[in-house]
C-alpha cells in the first residue's frame, strides 16, 4: 500500500513538472515600440507619425497618439510592405473643445510579433519611425523627430492595461 501511494505521489509530481518545463522553454517575443516624449502643440498645428519598413519582410504596425495621461486619442494600423511608409496625423482641431490652449501628445508606433511561430521577431533597426509638427495653414513641417526603438515586453503602453 505504501509503494502504491509513493508511486502515485511521484507520478503527480512528474505530471505537474511537465507544464513548468514547457513554460520555461517558450520564449516570449518582445514587441517593439517606437516612442516619442511628450510634445506640446497648439491651434494651427498638427502632428504626424510616419513609419517606414526597411526590412525585407512585411511587418504589422499600429500607429497611436496618446495624451499626457496615456489616454488613446487616435490609432491606425496595418501591414507595411518592404520599403513602404504608413502615416497618421492628428490635428489640434480633433481635440475636444474643452482642451486647453496647449496640449501634450505622445506618438507610439508598435511593431507586433510575427504571425508564424518560426518567424524571427522584427529587428528594431529595420524600421524607422518619425514624428513631425506641421503648421496647418502653410503645410510646412516646423520640425521632425526620429523616434527611438524600445524592445522590451514590459514597456508601458496605455492600451495594454
Amino acid at each position: 500500500m505504501r509503494n502504491i501511494f509513493l508511486k502515485l505521489v511521484l507520478a503527480s509530481i512528474g505530471l505537474l513538472a511537465i507544464p513548468v518545463i514547457a513554460a520555461a522553454q517558450t520564449t516570449q517575443l518582445p514587441t517593439i515600440h517606437y516612442m516619442s516624449g511628450l510634445l506640446n502643440f497648439t491651434r494651427g498645428q498638427a502632428v504626424s507619425l510616419n513609419f517606414t519598413n526597411v526590412d525585407r519582410e512585411p511587418r504589422n504596425v499600429s500607429l497611436n497618439f496618446v495624451d499626457a495621461n496615456g489616454n488613446l486619442l487616435k490609432t491606425a494600423g496595418g501591414r507595411v510592405l518592404p520599403g513602404q511608409t504608413v502615416s497618421i496625423s492628428f490635428s489640434f482641431t480633433e481635440l475636444p473643445r474643452t482642451s486647453s490652449i496647449r496640449v501634450g501628445i505622445r506618438a507610439v508606433a508598435v511593431l507586433t510579433n510575427p504571425p508564424e511561430p518560426d518567424t524571427d521577431p522584427p529587428s528594431p533597426d529595420l524600421g524607422l519611425a518619425q514624428m513631425e509638427l506641421v503648421d496647418v495653414q502653410s503645410s510646412k513641417t516646423q520640425f521632425g523627430l526620429l523616434l527611438p526603438a524600445v524592445r522590451n515586453a514590459n514597456v508601458f503602453f496605455p492600451t495594454d492595461q
